[in-house]
């Protein structure tokens, strides 16, 4: 129930495309870019705008993907779009409830 009321009140604010990539979050937990664009049906250009949006609303964060081996890229092997993972904020999309008591 929850993911449903987060992905709703993303589809109210931004739209369908929107929903769908929070709710793969949402699903997943954390993803990289490249596993976004595979699991959803969107462009990488779609997705990499969408995920520049959510970042600006603070409702995507990124982090470093982790290396559990501890073993180092080799050189030329820096591939911007697998060293981040995304994951939805979930406490920041409910405040967006908020809002409309501050603007009111």
């Amino acid at each position: 129930m929850g993911d449903q009321l987060i992905c709703l009140i993303i589809k109210e604010d931004f739209g369908e495309q929107f929903s769908q990539v929070v709710g793969l979050l949402l699903k997943h937990g954390e993803l990289a870019l490249a596993d976004i664009v595979t699991e959803s049906k969107l462009s990488f250009e779609e997705i990499k705008q969408i995920l520049i949006i959510l970042i600006k609303h603070n409702i995507v964060v990124f982090t470093a993907k982790s290396n559990p081996m501890g073993e180092e890229k080799k050189e030329g092997q820096t591939d911007l779009n697998d060293d981040f993972v995304y994951k939805v904020s979930v406490g920041d999309v409910i405040h967006r409830l908020r809002w409309v008591f501050f603007f009111n």
